[in-house]
């Protein structure tokens, strides 16, 4: 669950740099990681509340 979770990370990141070589594996696992959501908790919270912040930039953070 970990590693499908990091891949979907990585590949999003990488989608959003404009790296669209990623886009088939990303569609992929989101597949995977919503059917895991639903049955995990856990996996919906990260989704909903750490994900979004992987693309914020670091001048929105106030303590780093």
């Amino acid at each position: 669950m970990a590693d499908q979770i990091d891949a979907y990370c990585k590949a999003k990141i990488e989608i959003n740099k404009g790296n669209n070589d990623f886009y088939p594996i990303h569609e992929e696992l989101e597949k995977e990681i919503q059917n895991l959501a639903m049955q995990q908790p856990c996996v919906r919270y990260f989704l909903d509340n750490f994900l979004p912040s992987f693309f914020e930039k670091r001048l929105t953070y106030r303590y780093l």
